[in-house]
């Protein structure tokens, strides 16, 4: 069960809704020499076949994974897929049960996996956020707003952001299950996009309307403390949707790292 001092010993999050049975992966599994090779992309060196898959996002790796025994041996081989099936397996599991597949790439997901910190306070984070894929530590999971995603007729609603740009914004397809403190159980799934990039695709496109002389440049106000960006909610009784986008991961080491 995964746990932080910040909500409590019983606080469940994404890890504790999905299993090695409801999200299987079949790392490991296949045996058999290889009988096909991947065509025109043979010709290009390894170290080049690499450094393009390693950009793909996760959802097209693992497609192209299961073309044939020579597409899941070179996937296999990368050494960062590897680091995050040794290390973190479980938060692969996360991004495919909640559909996140298609926003982030394998690298991406290597490099926040590196990092130990919290992209908002500094200090020591054990989750990462999976609409932005950043780290978050459980006092800013718990206190701070851009953590709650929203549903996209909310957006619409509080934000009002456009139908068009808020369907190209990552978004995610929770899992029914026991979520927050208290394990409040949900039974329905929402689609939840990242309540800050909703905000500013809203203001953006509030901006585009204005005449040209309301349009005077002035600093750019904290996204906390602004005043549109009150507390998402969709119905606060039924779910609290950012305990259903965070799953916990531990850091990957690489060799050369200092513990500390």
């Amino acid at each position: 069960m995964a746990t932080h001092k910040a909500a409590g010993p019983t606080c469940k999050i994404l890890d504790d809704n999905i299993t090695k049975l409801t999200c299987p992966l079949d790392n490991g599994r296949h045996q058999g020499n290889i009988k096909h090779d991947l065509g025109d992309l043979d010709r290009l060196p390894l170290e080049l076949q690499s450094d393009i898959l390693v950009r793909l996002d996760l959802q097209t790796l693992t497609d192209f994974r299961r073309v044939n025994r020579k597409a899941m041996d070179n996937v296999d081989a990368l050494p960062e897929y590897k680091a995050i099936l040794l290390h973190n397996k479980n938060s692969l599991r996360a991004i495919f049960s909640v559909e996140l597949g298609r926003f982030i790439t394998c690298n991406e997901l290597y490099i926040t996996l590196q990092t130990k910190i919290c992209e908002r306070c500094g200090e020591s984070a054990e989750f990462i956020y999976l609409l932005t894929c950043r780290r978050v530590c459980a006092t800013c999971l718990c206190r701070r707003i851009e953590y709650c995603p929203i549903t996209i007729e909310d957006a619409e609603r509080r934000f009002q952001v456009p139908c068009h740009p808020i369907q190209k914004l990552p978004a995610m397809r929770s899992l029914p299950g026991p979520f927050g403190p208290i394990g409040k159980t949900c039974l329905h799934c929402y689609t939840l996009i990242d309540s800050s990039l909703a905000f500013l695709v809203g203001a953006t496109n509030r901006a585009g309307r204005r005449p040209a002389c309301s349009a005077v440049p002035g600093p750019a106000m904290p996204l906390s403390k602004s005043r549109e960006m009150e507390v998402p909610t969709v119905d606060r009784h039924m779910f609290d949707g950012r305990y259903m986008s965070v799953v916990q991961a531990h850091r990957i080491e690489t060799p050369g790292m200092v513990s500390e």
